[in-house]
């Protein structure tokens, strides 16, 4: 693990994703999350997003004022979006399939979280992840660089910046298919 200033230049000018956990408590505790968001603006690195972490995000919003207040705190927290297509889902199946064979159980890792980690493959260099749900990212595929704690008054929170792992990647994908082609 790595300490803050290290990962301070590891993530200087690249981006990360967050987590829609983080999102969802960030929307509700917006002061104890400040320091996060200060800490990423010092590093110059920028939050993107797709469609489906929104979706997340604002499927539980009820009334148009709620709605749009959601859809605001997200725009805010984010500058662009990850382009979704079937490639990426491709890969996100791929994914779930080397879980599957790592002993992870079917339904633990969500499809959303699937697609987060096929995203974080595809910009293994420049795209880093931010989550509280640590087991939805093992550290079989990800390299968990830094826990940045944070007081949320009655609550501690501990957000984890991931990184995947191609080398990782490389070994689980070769002993995948060598047991799927038998």
């Amino acid at each position: 693990m790595r300490t803050k200033k290290l990962l301070m230049k590891t993530i200087s000018e690249k981006y990360v994703i967050f987590d829609t956990n983080i999102i969802i408590k960030a929307y509700e505790n917006t002061d104890a999350f400040l320091s996060l968001i200060i800490f990423l603006r010092e590093c110059k690195c920028d939050s993107v997003n797709f469609d489906l972490i929104e979706f997340e995000f604002i499927r539980n919003a009820y009334t148009p004022k709620h709605i749009k207040l959601r859809e605001e705190f997200f725009n805010k927290i984010s500058i662009a979006k990850l382009p979704f297509g079937s490639s990426l889902i491709k890969d996100a199946v791929c994914i779930s399939r080397i879980y599957f064979h790592q002993g992870i159980q079917k339904g633990q890792i969500s499809l959303v979280d699937c697609c987060i980690a096929a995203y974080l493959k595809k910009y293994s260099e420049n795209l880093f992840l931010i989550t509280m749900n640590h087991k939805d990212f093992p550290i079989i595929l990800f390299d968990r660089l830094y826990i940045f704690p944070l007081d949320g008054g009655n609550e501690v929170y501990s957000p984890a910046f991931y990184q995947f792992n191609s080398q990782k990647w490389e070994k689980l994908n070769s002993a995948f298919s060598k047991v799927s082609s038998n």
